[in-house]
């Protein structure tokens, strides 16, 4: 919906005039422009996901595709694996990992070539069609009976923690914990599960089954932490080892068969 007041009108009303007017000495301060310090910072971060892709990427990676494919009986693969790359794993990231995989575009690889696809602390990174992609990509790429399993930040945990109602921790606790120490706002607590750390979409657990249904997977099971059915796919989770009890108090873990 298009407004045609401007933001000072409607929350001054009257009084938007004289802000308008206001001295030049009662404005907020300009910010400060970065140190040169920080832009080095700032262009060494931007740089990390070009240089992966030069040293992970195109040729390179063809080449650790078609070696790991050749050598592996049983073929798995990680995405947004981060630093945690999995041993006898196929780990692919935008940032690191074995191979270059900007999970946003078509994956590299042919209709059924994995027997697993997992994913950890990844999908919320996406917005929520960049999300269905990459789910109907992994779709794509496991093999008949193959399983994808998505470990993710479960949004009824997160309103749980808001309300100190979540079984696994008490809010105050989970505050204490979280590096912020006390000073953290329940409002701040919110919201930085939304919208930090890259987030894009934070699932509940209604929403990515029915997803997952959607897309063509079945046999789609809620596990425990750590836990799983499969051999290959338990005791994977690396994000946050230390905060073992954060983890349980925010995290829902998924398996889907196609």
């Amino acid at each position: 919906m298009k407004h045609n007041k401007n933001h000072s009108d409607i929350i001054a009303g009257p009084c938007a005039k004289e802000r308008k007017t206001t001295s030049f000495t009662n404005r907020p301060e300009k910010k400060k422009s970065k140190s040169f310090k920080e832009h080095l910072k700032s262009a060494y971060f931007k740089s990390i996901p070009i240089r992966h892709y030069i040293l992970r990427g195109h040729i390179s990676r063809t080449l650790t595709i078609t070696k790991y494919l050749k050598n592996n009986k049983k073929t798995k693969l990680q995405v947004g694996c981060g630093p945690n790359a999995l041993i006898g794993w196929l780990n692919a990231d935008i940032i690191s990992g074995n191979i270059y995989l900007n999970a946003k575009r078509k994956m590299p690889f042919k209709a059924k070539t994995f027997d697993f696809v997992f994913c950890e602390h990844f999908i919320e990174h996406l917005t929520r069609e960049s999300g269905l992609k990459f789910l109907n990509e992994c779709h794509r790429i496991l093999k008949t009976g193959g399983v994808h399993r998505i470990t993710s930040p479960d949004l009824e945990k997160i309103i749980d923690l808001y309300y100190d109602r979540n079984v696994y921790v008490k809010r105050q606790k989970l505050i204490e914990q979280y590096g912020k120490c006390a000073d953290l706002q329940l409002c701040e607590l919110f919201n930085d599960y939304m919208h930090n750390w890259g987030h894009k979409f934070i699932y509940d657990r209604k929403t990515i089954a029915q997803t997952l249904f959607n897309i063509g997977f079945i046999d789609i099971t809620f596990c425990e932490y750590k836990k799983s059915s499969y051999s290959e796919l338990s005791d994977l989770e690396r994000h946050l080892e230390e905060y073992s009890l954060l983890n349980l108090a925010e995290t829902f873990v998924v398996e889907a068969k196609k």
